[in-house]
Formats: C-alpha cells, structure tokens, sequence
C-alpha cells in the first residue's frame, strides 16, 4: 500500500482485496498481480507488471536539480557525484518549481553511488538560489539557514533515500537546499548528481480536482 496526500495505490501479491475509493464511492476488487489507485479519478485495475519501478502516484510530479554541485573544503567540484562528509565536504542542490496545482508535500530522492556510509545527514535550506553550478565559489555560496529534512543511519550501495522537505518546497520558484554530514564519527558518503544516470530528484505532490 503507497499513500500520498493525493491518492492510494494498493498493489496485491497475493489473495483478493476489496479496494474503496470513499469520494466516488466505488469498489473494485483486485486480485494478485493486479494494481489500483485513486487521485482524482474512479480506481481502476491494472495489471502489476504494467507498473514501472519508480512509477509516481498520481498528482506526483518529478523534478531533477537545474544545478547541483558539492565543497571540498575550499573548492567547488560540478562532476558525477554529490559527496557530504564531516568538517569537509557540502553538497548544494537547486530545483526550479514550475507553477501548478497546490503543493501538499515534497520529497528529496537521492541514490548512493560508488562509496558508501554513515551518519546523520540533514538537509538545510539555502539563503540563496543566485548560484549555478559552473560558478559557485566562496563569493556566491549560500548559507544554511534551518533544517528542513535528516536521514540518520548507514547508506549503503546503490541505496534510495528520501527526506520530507515538504517545509521548504511550498510553492513555486527556486530553491537552494544544502546537505551536510553532521556527526565526527560519521563516514562520508557519495550520491549520483544530476550528470549521472540516476540524477536527484525532488517528488512533489500536487493538489488533484
């Protein structure tokens, strides 16, 4: 079972289960193998394997970084990967929000690549979104100024992670978030950035009719 401020999705591995939409106050049944949601629209059934990995529920939208970089004590690296370790290293993401429907929520996706680790990692907003990643330096950095999301625990290969940034990302328009390792006995860990092939993703969820 998936839920979202928007809609349900119900996925069935194995038995019958009575699905019911209260706002349209129809049922269907789903067997195993089969899929519904509601959002906007009466549920209807689907075949499970018609269901690609990663698929968004409805009045999801997906949006990848317009710039993302990361700090190595006093350089700034644009490259394949976003790095956040203790004392060293910040990575910077910024996302432009479209106009649209109402935003009821957000979610920052961040897959692991090539190293691994551990820690408390927190998510700031950023006192700024006047950066690009080609000219971010000491001058055009911006600050962290509260903490929006944490994940707390080990990272491990190719792992998905998600944090609720859902107190900054309200509305439309750019927004900078930084991420920091903040514990000295963490171990640094590395995430795919936007010129990779499983980039950052910010998931909102929008309002439905």
């Amino acid at each position: 079972l998936e839920v979202n401020a928007a809609a349900t999705r119900v996925k069935v591995h194995e038995g019958l289960v009575k699905f019911s939409d209260r706002s349209s106050e129809r049922s269907v049944e789903v067997e195993a193998g089969q899929y519904s949601e509601n959002g906007g629209a009466q549920p209807e059934v689907h075949d499970k394997t018609e269901l690609m990995p990663g698929a968004l529920m409805p009045g999801q939208e997906r949006l990848v970084p317009v710039d993302d970089a990361h700090s190595d004590r006093k350089q700034f690296i644009n490259g394949p990967f976003l790095k956040v370790e203790h004392g060293r290293r910040t990575s910077f993401l910024k996302f432009r929000v479209p106009d649209g429907g109402g935003i009821l929520g957000a979610k920052l996706r961040l897959t692991q690549s090539v190293d691994p680790g551990e820690g408390v990692m927190k998510a700031w907003e950023g006192s700024h979104s006047d950066w690009s990643e080609h000219s971010l330096s000491a001058e055009t950095v911006p600050r962290a100024l509260r903490q929006i999301g944490r994940h707390k625990g080990w990272v491990g290969l190719d792992q998905v992670i998600e944090l609720n940034v859902s107190s900054l990302v309200d509305k439309s328009g750019a927004f900078t978030i930084l991420l920091t390792l903040e514990d000295e006995d963490s171990n640094d860990i590395w995430f795919a950035s936007k010129e990779s092939p499983n980039p950052p993703e910010l998931i909102l969820t929008r309002q439905t009719d």
